[in-house]
């Protein structure tokens, strides 16, 4: 399943959502690293994500990954400003509990592999809207936290 949320201001959604331990999964371990072209022309591609993450947080705020700079003109402190979109790609819980209990390597390399060939659709139709009239313009790229959670 693949579903999408909207984060509006998300100062504690790393250290709270995606690098947390899970309430179901007692010896849970979080895995993220920055994927996609985006984060390739940041260049922080492949760098683990923690809890604290300093190039998160930049770019949370508009900012490159260094904190230097501005990311984009834009100036959003509007709380009901967009930050960043939360895509999830869920195996069917079945599957989930299959992986967890019979500690099914497979299962695991295979999700992985339906997880990242939704992002690259998803990467191929990354669009944003500019101008006065506001029209999409595709650009191909994102720069994405991919966080694997994985019981053991």
């Amino acid at each position: 399943m693949f579903t999408c949320a909207k984060i509006h201001h998300g100062g504690t959604y790393l250290k709270s959502h995606l690098a947390a331990n899970d309430y179901y999964c007692e010896g849970e371990s979080v895995i993220g690293r920055w994927i996609g072209k985006g984060s390739e022309m940041l260049e922080i591609i492949g760098q683990s994500i923690g809890g604290k993450d300093a190039a998160f947080e930049a770019l949370r705020q508009n900012r490159m990954p260094g904190g230097s700079a501005k990311l984009t003109p834009r100036n959003d402190n509007d709380k009901k400003s967009v930050r960043f979109f939360d895509f999830q790609c869920s195996a069917q819980k079945s599957v989930s509990v299959m992986a967890v209990v019979m500690q099914d390597q497979r299962l695991y390399e295979a999700h992985d592999r339906a997880a990242a060939k939704a992002f690259s659709e998803l990467e191929r139709f990354a669009a944003f809207r500019s101008g006065e009239l506001r029209e999409p313009e595709i650009i191909g790229n994102l720069c994405a936290a991919g966080v694997r959670r994985q019981c053991w």
